[in-house]
């Protein structure tokens, strides 16, 4: 028989968890109405990257009504020399950017936790009621619901419930709602560097409700081949770059073929048919309809498990291409990495 401080056996403590988890879920529930207006609130504000100030100022709002104290942590600008920094295309200062912070202090006794989520969303694209939220009765739609305002609302509630309910954790609990997200994680490495840390952290995702303990790595890369120019008429006197970036997709495409077979059955990814994967996600090529291209770049992303290293990821993409029958394309093309870049865990 396990005792615990204060002579609770194993039985009686979980039952005291089971009726504390009720009692926080009760107390979540009837504020489903604030939640699905919060919600749409947050959905509302338009938290692309550069436009987040809006967004992370109501959530600041929220957290006193919640009785929390945020803090706002400023994004130095010259977190852009970091080496682990991801840069973007529309990078920008950071002139009046910055993370929310709230902390509260445990009664003693336990381990510290920071729980994290983004206010920061992708662009809208094609859909134009992405910021104009809708609920149906049941289900909030529209840009960030799940990715992550939803979350944020998640977080402020529960919070709300514990202090309702006079619950006080034994552990130190830190709060944190960062911006660049999307782009890689330069809100929360940021933070990471002004020494936010804890003995653990949950930083809340779209998992279907799942806990996942590891997660696969992302490597954006940037290809570019190199041709020779001519009019159309003389065609055969040029290097099409475009169709030299033909052949390096279909080698992408081999390499991960290779990948997914070296991928399949790690363990906590063996559910997921197509663990890892290749996106070609942006290409552009040529000046004038009428003339051979002499340059093609695309830019894309590479999803990988712990089994490799984003190091080893990088010297395969090299290798596949590198393994090209076409002579003119060995000598002619360049690959880099400059923008996103985070390594597997797990």
């Amino acid at each position: 028989m396990i005792t615990f401080v204060g002579g609770e056996t194993m039985n009686e403590h979980e039952q005291k968890v089971k009726e504390i988890c009720k009692a926080l879920s009760e107390s979540i529930e009837v504020k489903r109405g604030m939640a699905v207006d919060w919600l749409m609130e947050l959905i509302s504000m338009r938290s692309t990257q550069g436009n987040e100030a809006e967004v992370q100022e109501r959530v600041a709002e929220l957290m006193q009504v919640v009785g929390l104290e945020p803090e706002r942590h400023q994004i130095p600008n010259d977190i852009f020399l970091d080496p682990e920094y991801s840069h973007s295309d529309d990078e920008m200062p950071y002139d009046g950017r910055y993370n929310i912070v709230a902390k509260e202090k445990g009664k003693g006794g336990g381990k510290s936790l920071i729980v994290q989520t983004h206010s920061d969303v992708v662009p809208e694209g094609g859909w134009e009621e992405a910021f104009k939220p809708r609920f149906d009765g049941e289900f909030v739609h529209g840009r960030g619901a799940v990715d992550a305002k939803g979350q944020i609302v998640m977080l402020l509630l529960s919070v709300s419930a514990l202090k309702e309910l006079g619950i006080k954790l034994c552990g130190d609990l830190e709060l944190q709602v960062v911006i660049e997200e999307e782009v890689g994680g330069n809100g929360a490495l940021a933070l990471i560097r002004q020494g936010c840390k804890a003995d653990g952290a949950i930083v809340l995702e779209s998992t279907g409700f799942n806990v996942y303990c590891a997660n696969r790595g992302a490597l954006w890369f940037r290809i570019r081949t190199f041709g020779k120019s001519t009019h159309m008429g003389r065609r055969h006197d040029g290097v099409n770059a475009i169709e030299k970036m033909t052949e390096v997709i279909r080698l992408l495409l081999r390499y991960e073929e290779k990948l997914i077979n070296e991928s399949k059955g790690y363990p906590l990814f063996e559910d997921y048919e197509h663990p890892v994967q290749i996106c070609i996600g942006k290409i552009s090529g040529g000046t004038w309809p009428s003339m051979i291209p002499d340059e093609c770049t695309i830019e894309g992303g590479v999803g990988f498990l712990p089994n490799k290293s984003i190091e080893q990821v990088k010297a395969e993409l090299a290798s596949a291409i590198l393994s090209t029958e076409d002579e003119w394309l060995k000598e002619h093309f360049e690959l880099t990495f400059p923008k996103l870049h985070n390594d597997a865990y797990e």
